[in-house]
Parts: C-alpha cells; sequence; structure tokens
C-alpha cells in the first residue's frame, strides 16, 4: 500500500478451525465473530472493524463507569441479543454490539495492573497444542513510540502517537521449545513439527497467535478500555525494532487507552449469518 494508506482489521469470535494431528490430541478453536474488515475509515483509506467500548462499571441507569474514571455515555446495542446467549445485555454491548474501533484517545496512561490484567483475562485463550506462540511488545515510553512510528503506514501513525499504549503482537515460530513445560507429550509434537518444517511452524504460531491476539482484543474492553487494532503492513520493520534475532512473525498492533473526543465512527453493516455461514 502506499502512503497514507491504512489497514484496521478486527478479531472476535465465531469461526471454527481445528488445529493439530487428527489423532483427538487436536485442539478444536474457536475464532470470533467477525475475523476481517468491516467499518469504512477516514481520509486515510483505512478500513475499521469493531474496535472497543469504553463501557467498564454500570450504574442502574445503565451509565458506564471506566473504573471510577469519567463517566462515560454507554454504546447501544445495534440489535438485540440472541435469547440463547447467556450473558446480559450490559455484557454483550461491552464485548460485542456496542464495542466499536477507537481512533483517538485521552492521555490518561493505561496502568500496570491494567495491562496484567489484559494477561491474566487474555492468556486461557485455546491453542494448537497448548503452545501459545503470542509474544507482545507494550509500547507505552515516548522513546519507545518514537521507534514505533515509523515502522507503521503513515494513515496510522496518528492513531499510534495519540495512544497511551500500543501492542505489538507477533507470532513466535519457535513455539516448540517451550512444548516440554505446556503439554504432557511435547517430544511427539516436537517431532512432528520438526518433521513438517518450517511451513507447519509457520502455519500453526500463526492461526494459534491471531486467536490469542482476539482474546487480547476482548480482554483490553473487559478492563473498561478502548482498542484500536490495526494492520503490522511492515511486519519486517516491526520486527527488526522490536524482536530482534527472534524468529517472529509481526501480525498485528493493537492501540489501547481511554477513548478520546470523536474516537468513534458510524457503525457500518455486517454481513447476514447466511452470507457468512453455510450449514451442512
Amino acid at each position: 500500500m502506499g502512503d497514507g494508506v491504512g489497514v484496521w482489521i478486527g478479531v472476535g469470535v465465531g469461526v471454527g478451525v481445528r488445529v493439530g494431528v487428527d489423532d483427538g490430541d487436536a485442539e478444536a478453536v474457536t475464532l470470533g465473530e467477525g475475523v476481517g474488515v468491516g467499518d469504512t475509515a477516514s481520509s486515510a483509506d483505512e478500513v475499521g472493524v469493531p474496535g472497543d467500548a469504553p463501557t467498564g462499571l454500570h450504574g442502574e441507569d445503565g451509565t458506564c463507569f471506566n473504573r471510577g474514571m469519567t463517566v462515560v455515555s454507554p454504546v447501544p446495542v445495534p440489535g438485540p441479543v440472541p435469547g440463547e446467549s447467556v450473558l446480559t445485555e450490559s455484557d454483550a454491548s461491552l464485548l460485542f454490539g456496542g464495542a466499536r474501533t477507537a481512533y483517538t484517545f485521552t492521555d490518561e496512561p493505561v496502568t500496570d495492573a491494567q495491562l496484567q490484567a489484559i494477561h491474566e483475562l487474555a492468556k486461557w485463550a485455546p491453542t494448537a497444542v497448548n503452545a501459545q506462540p503470542l509474544r507482545v511488545v507494550a509500547v507505552r515510553s515516548p522513546a519507545a513510540r518514537e521507534r514505533l512510528l515509523p515502522c507503521l503506514p503513515r494513515g496510522n501513525r496518528e492513531q499510534a502517537a495519540g495512544a497511551p499504549l500500543t501492542l505489538v503482537c507477533a507470532a513466535d515460530q519457535s513455539f516448540a521449545e517451550s512444548l516440554p513445560r505446556l503439554h504432557p507429550r511435547a517430544e511427539r509434537y516436537q517431532r512432528l513439527l520438526d518433521d513438517g518444517g518450517s511451513d507447519m511452524r509457520a502455519r500453526w504460531a500463526r492461526t494459534s497467535a491471531l486467536i490469542q491476539a482476539a482474546y487480547v482484543i476482548q480482554a483490553i474492553r473487559a478492563v473498561g478500555l478502548a482498542a484500536g487494532p490495526m494492520n503490522g503492513d511492515d511486519a519486517e520493520a516491526l520486527a527488526a525494532e522490536f524482536f530482534a534475532g527472534q524468529d517472529v512473525e509481526v501480525l498485528l498492533v493493537i492501540n489501547a487507552g481511554h477513548p478520546g473526543p470523536d474516537a468513534y465512527q458510524e457503525r457500518n453493516p455486517r454481513l447476514s449469518f447466511d452470507e457468512v455461514y453455510q450449514v451442512l
């Protein structure tokens, strides 16, 4: 893509995939509602998908309080919550229908406790053979942000420059080294991955790390913050800058923080069930 063009991506819950070997040991994993692109963005020709509602704790009148911070009006669910859902309407709005991609943020910092809480929630994502290949660099200091911005398309730099926290998310393709303390049949899967070669390792790492990144987006929402996921277009530059010497593929970056003025755009349409699913 040329200068001034950025792509915003979003991952949530709803597409089933199976990763592993066909012997009962494979992990059945579920991706989220809307893996792909959605909301049309601004003059930078960015494409957005649901980001994050700034909602946190809820008062009796439905007003949302960001963990005791500024009072924020709740974002309404754009449609009825399915009766089969076990979530309350407030929960469904916080995590799904009311969640939006944030394009601006206040300068209120994301605390160490909030960042740790994001991990504690997101770490339960299902991954192939429990490999957990996601690796994250949390860009928070001004010096680190100066290193980040040149690695992003011009159309995405403004959002990252204004965010108090940006997570650079990558898939560790050497994840098999950690398997002995993560899976009871580690040696078996290490041999399988050795036989399958680099293509198999990259495929497993990418699939599982994307699922984990989806959980990170949801965890950001769950701690009352807003998220702005963006495609890591220059993955090689990001890897060289933040994962030097590591065998990783950078997948995306996620801005996080408290939403700023005019943080959200109008909701764009979503595909219907029949357009997405084929039931056999």
